[in-house]
């Protein structure tokens, strides 16, 4: 336990990484000083220094020097450089480490599945290093260069053990502290630091364009320190320092390349295909800086070029990002440098990276001091005039913020100030739409009104949100135990705050989500404005509360359309999401708004009416599709003790927290005992109703206004719906019923309702094949979602939010825009909020927060000494699962934010092999060498207790207990409960439940959406494929506490070489080098896949019930027209081939003669008199229909057909 003052999270962050980087790199001296060197340097006593470290190693060389300086790659973009793979950085495949010819071939081991045989390449070209370097730009007047080197090498020596004469029964056991017998002599690796400093000319050097310099072991001024004296055979290490000329530099500058090479030279064995290496002929924990004198220029700027990206986002980013230079570029190894400015006079070389990644801050309380947006005084319940007054001060602040700005880009450099200008102008123009909302709120009474209701709503939805879960507990009874909740319910008096959840704060809203609200009321309450069809992209970092704001945006549409028809019914709002698990996560915050907005619709019927506000979740088979499906697989968990699946998703009530569904309690026996609550089967289907009999919803006369059936849906029509893009497929699929299509729009008495909302969530997903896909499809929906209103056809409001997106505008041109001239779509049409200004770090709605307490660090580690990939993650993951019980800590609650390890993972295939690894090399392979290694004291201690004693001395120990050690895998292909899985990780440590996660193996599933405040440390295995992924994962972790993320770069791997080669330069541009998307929603694939689709959609919306019911002349027109419309607006280059490819899809149906019906998603067909004019994409129709039916998708995701594996032929065994 930590004595003294309270430790801070980030100290206690700090600690973790130092762990880490002790266990990669080193050295590790030992926390007993009787296996130290008396000065306190590492003894290695169990294994060699090469078997023991993985990162920071030079490796004897193996060639000679000319074929290396020959080759040797400066990583600096110039016209002989290679660009890498991904844009704006440099490809330093061939960098020092790889085309050194003293560089050592690997022996490759690896089984790892990778995802193309050029990996077995890779892994053949994988070298370990016997250099080091940085390439850089300096300027004439450097004066003089400083250098410093320092490294170690280790000796093996005799060592005589302070513990072995204390081993009870020596012919038994091996002593536990040096690892050997008395049989056999004790020899061990002894540290010997080396340390070198030195001064260089720099016109001398500019003059003779190289300076070699051999280091010698004995020329270390650490020698003075050393009991063990030093190798006397080592050739030491060269110091080469070359200088050039580039395109890149100016007359005044030249390229510079340090480069620090390992003398000493192996032998290659031909016959193994790799050299004998020693560890005395190696140097470990290798590094330099270099510094020029402060009276110079400095190290100059590197600039890095983005080729994808479009002009405008390039100028964009050129300003945002003009004070974060980069000065050096790694070779074998990362780079860093210490920053003055926009200057930098030191770079040094890291193996081990770091980057302190801060938080952008939405509150900015020191900017809006004076002003109060708590949703309290917001709402009915507090003052109207209070109201507008706060509301108008946020226009005020941000003008006068924004004058400021444009006289500071009067002073930016030319090539900067149309950037700046532009950026201005866009500002000023949302400025105008938040004034403009304000003035709605204070001429129209119903808005007003409506806003008052939906902070209400909003505070009801925040508290709730934060009230402590109500568990159930079995109590004995006469016969049976019997259920109880555990604490007493208290339910929320908004106007005593002693009834409200201990929050620390007052609840209000971010400055920016209530001015994207303002934003946004004009095309709500005015249908026919010009802003109706604009669209608006809310963009925010990750964490800063973009759900909020648009759920703000869903509660005032629900009131509005209430308060000016309180008959109305139909889906007013539709959240639309691409992954599952997002979905359902989703879905429980949503349901916590909506039964507040049913909540007080309930105290005001007069004016809300008597239909109740609901939700509903319509997405594919993880919810029940049928009643019949519903009320089976209630009965199956209750029947099966809660062991079934559950498709029923509700875990815990909206309204007062009490858990649901399947809940695990302890008995009186102290066993586990599984019991299914609030889920109760009527006649009809199946109804949510909490049993926690204070709740205003535990009633089946008042039931949580929450579906997740498709039929309760279909009938309900529930005011928000949320729900995956690709459940959307399903609109072409739609039987006779067209219950689907009819969904979003609700006709009584000439009256009709469509949704006035769409929000399509994390908008970076949708790109590539699915963005392609969703485009197309895009184009009926829209259609079915429009309504007629004053004889102009309405369309729902379009709100798109990120985190990561580049050249946004034209991807939402390709998804949304139905008619307008591109160039205008995208340049008047489509809204960024907040829009950036002059510095990425400050968007006046989003300040970067240097508080360590709030940021998250990223780590880079690059080990390419251990043998095989599989070693490398063995080793890492290890010791981040035993780090965090050797934090030196105040309280246990501390080790929680690092206690659960996410893990991340680019495949489900490189995921399965570490999941093996979990249970066999880490838990009972690498992990108990680790913790003897560390604690062998404590371990001694340990298995001299009973059972019983020792499981208490496992807790109160450093050590972590190896068999209570539980993983959790959240991948797509998962088929257990997923909301079972997020509850479990958001139990804390310690905890009394005994399935608390102390591992979570993931693939992209929880990069995005998961929203678990505890977590605080995660481990990337290889870099994603794309920046955007990169982001939304290693977000995931450090939202409440100070995160880290541990980032493992596979050396094979040239992509992630480069990467972790320029770590910093990389990190601290990060939200630049997202890659921009690609969507072509007419190309000839995707008209081939979908194209029919939306004819047959758009069909059934005007009037086609059956498949017979060919479209007369006109319909086929208007279908036609609606379609080309948005080709001629996105894409006219395929205008003729569309409409060519429309006329054939009408001629071949109409041509259809033995047609039957529209055809079943499953693809049966009961009989041979069934001809279908549909048939699932991927499975293969009844050869008599085959080339009349349409390969239809099911899944706007799966577009691959799917084939069938036959053995066709056996052969014997040999």
């Amino acid at each position: 336990m930590h004595s003294g003052c309270i430790k801070m999270k980030s100290e206690l962050r700090k600690e973790y990484i130092k762990i880490l980087k002790m266990e990669v790199e080193g050295p590790e001296p030992s926390r007993l000083k009787e296996l130290n060197q008396s000065n306190g340097e590492e003894i290695l006593r169990r294994e060699t220094p090469l078997s023991r470290y993985g990162a920071g190693i030079l490796y004897p060389r193996v060639d000679s020097l000319e074929s290396f300086t020959n080759t040797l790659s400066d990583g600096i973009n110039d016209d002989s450089a290679e660009t890498s793979d991904f844009e704006g950085f440099i490809d330093t495949n061939e960098d020092l480490q790889n085309v050194s010819p003293y560089a050592q071939p690997k022996r490759i081991t690896d089984e790892e599945d990778n995802d193309s045989n050029d990996d077995l390449i890779k892994m053949v070209n994988a070298y370990k290093p016997s250099a080091m370097g940085l390439s850089c730009i300096i300027p004439k007047n450097a004066g003089v260069l400083t250098v410093e080197i320092n490294c170690a090498s280790y000796l093996k020596k005799h060592f005589d053990c302070h513990y072995c004469s204390k081993i009870e029964d020596p012919s038994k056991a091996n002593c536990r502290y040096c690892g050997s017998s008395k049989k056999k002599t004790k020899e061990a690796y002894f540290r010997l630091p080396l340390k070198y400093s030195f001064k260089i000319n720099a016109e001398e050097l500019l003059n003779k364009k190289e300076f070699k310099k051999t280091l010698k072991p004995s020329d270390s001024s650490e020698n003075y320190k050393s009991e063990i004296g030093f190798l006397k055979d080592s050739k030491g290490l060269d110091l080469y320092l070359l200088v050039s000329d580039s395109n890149n530099t100016s007359e005044n500058e030249y390229l510079l390349r340090i480069s620090l090479i390992n003398n000493n030279s192996s032998e290659m064995d031909l016959e193994k295909g790799y050299a004998d290496i020693k560890s005395e002929d190696c140097f470990f924990q290798c590094g330099f800086n270099i510094k020029v004198d402060q009276s110079s220029d400095g190290f100059s700027p590197i600039e890095t070029q983005n080729a994808l990206h479009s002009e405008r986002d390039i100028a964009i980013n050129n300003l945002l990002y003009r004070n974060r230079p980069v000065f050096a570029i790694g070779n074998g190894c990362s780079a860093d440098w210490e920053s003055m400015g926009n200057k930098s006079f030191s770079i040094r070389t890291e193996c081990v990276p770091t980057y302190e990644m801060h938080k952008i801050d939405a509150q900015q309380k020191e900017r809006f001091k004076d002003v109060s947006f708590n949703f309290l005084n917001l709402s009915d319940k507090g003052s109207k005039k209070e109201t507008l007054k706060n509301l108008k001060k946020l226009p005020q602040i941000y003008d006068a913020w924004l004058s400021k700005k444009d006289i500071e880009s009067d002073d930016l450099p030319e090539k900067l100030k149309p950037a700046a200008k532009n950026n201005i102008l866009q500002c000023r123009k949302a400025l105008s739409r938040i004034r403009e909302g304000i003035s709605i709120l204070e001429k129209d009474e119903t808005a007003m009104r409506s806003f008052r209701l939906m902070n209400r709503a909003i505070l009801l939805q925040h508290l709730k949100t934060k009230q402590k879960t109500l568990d159930w507990k079995l109590v004995k009874g006469e016969i049976y135990d019997e259920p109880e909740i555990k604490d007493e319910y208290v339910e929320i008096d908004l106007s005593d705050k002693t009834t409200w959840p201990d929050l620390g704060y007052d609840p209000g809203w971010y400055p920016y989500q209530l001015a994207f609200i303002l934003i946004n009321l004009k095309s709500i309450t005015d249908k026919t404005s010009d802003e109706r069809e604009n669209v608006e992209c809310l963009w925010f970092p990750t964490g800063g509360g973009k759900t909020e704001a648009y759920l703000g945006l869903i509660g005032f549409s629900i009131f509005h359309r209430k308060l000016k028809n309180p008959h109305s019914q139909g889906v007013i709002s539709v959240m639309r999401y691409t992954l599952r698990l997002l979905t359902a996560q989703q879905f429980q915050r949503a349901s916590s708004l909506i039964v507040a907005c049913d909540f007080i619709r309930n105290e005001n019927q007069n004016e809300l009416g008597t239909i109740p506000i609901s939700i509903g979740m319509w997405v594919g088979p993880m919810t029940p599709n049928t009643r019949k499906d519903a009320k089976k697989n209630v009965s199956e968990l209750i029947e099966q003790h809660g062991k079934a699946e559950n498709r029923m998703i509700m875990t815990k009530c909206p309204w007062c927290s009490c858990s649901m569904g399947v809940v695990s309690m302890l008995n009186s026996e102290n066993n586990i005992e599984k019991q299914v609550f609030g889920y109760v089967v009527d006649q009809k289907s199946v109804r949510f109703v909490c049993e926690n009999s204070k709740c205003h919803y535990s009633s089946l006369k008042r039931p949580i206004p929450v579906y997740v059936v498709d039929e309760d849906i279909y009938e309900i029509k529930p005011s928000l719906l949320v729900g995956t893009v690709d459940k959307f497929a399903r609109l072409a699929w739609d039987n006779s019923n067209q219950d689907s299509i009819n969904l979003f729009r609700y006709i009584k008495k000439d009256h009709q309702d469509a949704p006035d909302l769409i929000i399509q969530d994390e908008l970076h997903l949708i790109s590539g094949p699915l963005g392609s896909v969703v485009g197309m499809y895009e184009t009926t929906i829209q259609n079915i979602f429009s309504s007629r209103y004053k004889n102009q056809t309405i369309y729902p409001k379009i709100i798109a939010s990120t985190a990561t997106v580049t050249r946004a505008p034209e991807q939402m041109n390709q998804l949304y825009n139905k008619k307008y001239d591109s160039e205008k779509f995208i340049s008047e049409m489509v809204n960024l909020f907040p829009h950036p200004v002059l510095d990425y770090d400050d968007s006046f709605f989003g300040k970067e927060d240097i508080d360590p307490e709030k940021s998250r660090v990223y780590v880079g580690l690059n080990p390419s000494g251990y043998s095989d990939p599989k070693t490398a993650q063995v080793r890492i993951i290890s010791s981040l699962l035993q780090g965090t019980k050797s934090l030196n800590v105040d309280e246990e609650k501390d080790r929680d934010p690092y206690w659960t390890l996410m893990a991340y993972f680019n495949s489900i295939r490189e995921l399965s092999g570490v999941s093996t690894l979990v249970h066999q090399d880490i838990k009972s392979g690498y992990m108990p060498q680790l913790q003897n290694r560390l604690y062998p004291d404590v371990f001694e201690k340990i298995g001299k207790l009973d059972k019983e004693k020792s499981s208490e001395a496992w807790s109160e120990s450093p050590i972590r207990n190896i068999f209570q050690i539980k993983d959790l895998e959240l991948t797509s292909r998962q088929t257990n409960d997923i909301s079972e899985a997020l509850k479990r990780l958001e139990t804390s440590y310690p905890s009394e439940n005994r399935d608390i996660v102390d591992i979570c193996l993931a693939t992209n599933m929880i990069s995005v959406g998961v929203d678990i405040s505890r977590l605080g440390s995660m481990l990337v295995v290889g870099q994603p494929k794309t920046t955007s992924e990169y982001i939304q994962a290693t977000s995931r972790v450090g939202r409440k506490y100070p995160g880290v993320v541990f980032v493992w770069y596979n050396n094979s791997r040239p992509r992630d070489k480069s990467h972790y080669e320029q770590f910093r330069a990389y990190h601290q541009k990060i939200y630049s080098k997202v890659e921009p998307t690609s969507i072509t929603p007419f190309s000839n694939q995707v008209r081939e896949r979908a194209l029919h689709s939306q004819i047959f959609i758009l069909a059934k919306y005007f009037g086609s019930r059956n498949a017979i019911d060919f479209p007369d002349n006109q319909t086929r027109e208007i279908i036609k027209q609606i379609i080309l419309d948005k080709v001629a607006a996105t894409d006219k280059s395929e205008y003729e081939d569309t409409a060519q490819k429309i006329e054939d899809i009408f001629n071949r149906w109409e041509d259809f003669s033995e047609l039957t019906d529209w055809g079943n998603m499953g693809g049966t067909v009961p009989s041979a008199q069934e001809y279908y004019l549909m048939f699932p994409f991927g499975k293969e129709p009844p050869s008599y229909m085959k080339d009349q039916t349409f390969r239809t998708l099911t899944s706007m995701r799966n577009v691959d057909a799917e084939c069938k594996g036959q053995i066709i032929e056996r052969y014997d065994e040999l």
